[in-house]
């Protein structure tokens, strides 16, 4: 056997792998919503308790990326509980991948979800103290849910208003808000992956009481369509249609795109979605470079030789002969017309992630 063919054995090895670690979602019929499958449409969750339609036949990237989000996760819990003691503030972990439900006033089950574990403190203050609507009592301490995300959703969110500007961001703080409700904790951390490393946010649930509240009666919507075996009517926000993976699949509302909407062949399809994915994988590292490019050459103008770093760098400069040509503002205008197509700009915008977690 050549290195070739060593290698191509390994590829497929690999990906036979993957798709055992992370097989595609189909889906079997309950009669309550995932807590991490809060949506904005009930008929959407519907489909989801109601099962039965076509698997998901993820590719091998988006299934890749779950397995590292899963792997990041574990190692960032593992170090909240070995955190060392800071002034009088001692940590631990526990409760971790905790089932909690939230149930409605008649006693039925709306969400089901595991809340990835608590962070127990323990105050080792002399006095009682108040923090925030937690009690701390002396020589006591309070355990604080957490729950942890990954991904580009998260990578360069600053504050919860960031992670809500992105529908699967609201999804996040949905579902740490139902998770806060079954707890009873009035306070929770959502700790978002991070380059740079991790970002600590806190959720106050009494905050966010009207949109938790809104959210659960849609659940119960949902909920209720399974009990008659009749799905809810449809959205009146067709955006959600868009970002749906039952959309077309097993739900076929009349969604007005707008003139000009365009069907794509299935070859073409294929390569711009893949397209899109090196575009969406690269965006941060590509900005990051514009950013530093930019920035160095702002810096080091008109510098011909220099070595930073330790020696590590040396960056070389050199002028270079340019022709420049200054008109008249009159002269312009004389030369100048305008076109309705005289440039073209195309951006990209991911409706939907390329699968749904699951609690």
């Amino acid at each position: 056997m050549n290195l070739l063919d060593l290698e191509t054995a390994l590829i497929q090895a690999w990906s036979q792998q993957t798709r055992q670690l992370k097989p595609s979602y189909s889906g079997l019929p309950r009669n309550y919503v995932y807590a991490s499958g809060i949506h904005g449409c009930a008929r959407s969750m519907y489909y989801d308790m109601a099962g039965g339609g076509p698997p998901e036949d993820l590719p091998d990237d988006a299934r890749e990326r779950m397995l590292m989000g899963d792997e990041i996760e574990r190692v960032i819990s593992n170090r909240l509980g070995v955190l060392p003691q800071q002034e009088r503030l001692q940590f631990s972990r526990m409760g971790e991948q905790r089932m909690v439900e939230v149930r409605d006033r008649d006693g039925i089950l709306l969400l089901r979800g595991k809340v990835d574990g608590l962070l127990a403190v323990i105050d080792r203050s002399p006095a009682e103290t108040d923090k925030d609507g937690i009690t701390v009592v002396r020589g006591k301490g309070w355990q604080i849910p957490y729950e942890i995300k990954s991904g580009q959703v998260v990578a360069r969110a600053e504050s919860l208003e960031d992670l809500q500007r992105s529908s699967y961001g609201k999804k996040y703080v949905l579902q740490f808000l139902s998770y806060l409700l079954a707890l009873g904790t009035p306070v929770g951390l959502l700790i978002l992956v991070q380059p740079g490393g991790p970002r600590f946010l806190w959720v106050k649930l009494e905050d966010h009481l009207q949109e938790t509240e809104e959210a659960l009666k849609r659940v119960r919507v949902a909920i209720d369509g399974i009990e008659a075996k009749e799905a809810p009517d449809f959205t009146k926000d067709q955006t959600l249609c868009a970002r749906c993976r039952h959309f077309g699949r097993q739900c076929f509302p009349s969604v007005d795109y707008g003139a000009g909407a365009v069907i794509l062949s299935e070859e073409v399809d294929a390569e711009v979605s893949e397209l899109a994915r090196i575009l969406e994988r690269t965006d941060e590292a590509a900005t990051e470079y514009a950013h530093a490019d930019k920035r160095m050459k702002a810096l080091l103008r008109g510098v011909e030789l220099a070595v930073f770093a330790g020696g590590r760098f040396q960056a070389k400069g050199k002028w270079q002969p340019d022709t420049k040509y200054n008109y008249p503002d009159d002269v312009k205008k004389l030369y100048g017309k305008k076109v309705d197509q005289g440039k073209f700009k195309l951006t990209i915008e991911r409706l939907a992630p390329d699968t749904e977690g699951v609690d």
